[in-house]
C-alpha cells in the first residue's frame, strides 16, 4: 500500500480478495517464496491482494 494513498490515510481496513501473511519474504528477499508470490500477484490482476506489514498486523491483533 502506498503511504500517500487514500487507503493509507483511512482508519477503515483495506478491502482485498486475498490477504497474504508473509514474514520476511516479500518484497525484500529475491528468489524463492518472494518470486512465486510476485508471480501470483502479477498473474491474477482480477484479484486485489493485500500484504500487510507485520507490525501493522500485530497492532490490529492487540
Amino acid at each position: 500500500m502506498n503511504p500517500g494513498s487514500k487507503e493509507a490515510q483511512s482508519n477503515e481496513p483495506a478491502v482485498a480478495d486475498v490477504c497474504l501473511m508473509l514474514e520476511g519474504t516479500y518484497p525484500y528477499v529475491l528468489g524463492g517464496v518472494s518470486a512465486w508470490v510476485d508471480q501470483i500477484i502479477k498473474g491474477l490482476p482480477e484479484l486485489k491482494f493485500r500484504v500487510p506489514d507485520p507490525s501493522e498486523t500485530a497492532l490490529n491483533l492487540s
